[in-house]
């Protein structure tokens, strides 16, 4: 059953809106907003053109919208945007958008359909293996070590849990996440891609509600 009239916007339609949690974001005719409360409080967002045609959420630091502007990513819920749309036409808009384990697809107004791997963004594909459930929590070491400019990052989750998996610099500046979100038991394969990054010592983190435990690697171009 529906309940009408939960929250009441004094602006033009809503077109679009997406969730994670307790952040909404929502597109109108004129203008993007996000909320961080399950929609009670809603505040502009900056995205270039105001309204946003298509949303497609990879996780709560990746979601991508396009419109007459280009394609845009935002890694902190629509505080601040990203041009992504280097290698696209210029002038045309982006009306429709998803993503695969592998491929950000783009829609767009010239009747083509764009792809852009997400290992561009740092975004790769997360495998399940489905074997037997683990008895604990476990990060492992990084395959190959050093590498470049992939290596394969394997965790053991014994419970269904909120989970995230994020690269640091030996300094420790945040620069990807890897995973974000709620997974349930089992073991996890993660593929990292590293083509923007400059060789050196990283880390990284697999941290859940009760377990944290972090790794070093080594990016040798």
């Amino acid at each position: 059953t529906w309940i009408s009239n939960i929250f009441y916007f004094n602006n033009p339609d809503v077109d679009l809106i997406i969730g994670m949690g307790d952040k909404w974001m929502m597109s109108t005719l004129f203008s993007t907003r996000i909320s961080l409360n399950n929609g009670f409080d809603w505040f502009g967002t900056s995205i270039p053109g105001g309204s946003v045609f298509t949303f497609t959420k990879i996780s709560e630091n990746n979601v991508f919208g396009g419109n007459n502007e280009g394609m845009f990513r935002t890694q902190n819920w629509g505080t601040s945007w990203e041009n992504v749309s280097i290698g696209l036409p210029a002038n045309i808009d982006i009306e429709g958008s998803c993503a695969n384990d592998r491929y950000l697809f783009a829609g767009t107004s010239d009747h083509a359909v764009w792809k852009r791997p997400l290992s561009d963004f740092a975004i790769t594909g997360i495998n399940k293996n489905n074997s037997t459930a683990p008895n604990e929590f476990a990060l492992f070491q990084n395959y190959p070590n050093p590498f470049n400019p992939e290596t394969q990052i394997n965790f053991a989750i014994p419970k269904e849990e909120n989970v995230t998996l994020k690269i640091y610099t030996s300094l420790g500046k945040e620069i990807a996440v890897l995973v974000d979100g709620r997974k349930k038991a089992g073991n996890y394969s993660v593929t990292f891609n590293s083509s923007n990054l400059s060789s050196g010592v990283y880390i990284y983190t697999l941290s859940s509600e009760n377990f944290v435990q972090s790794k070093r690697m080594i990016l040798l171009k």
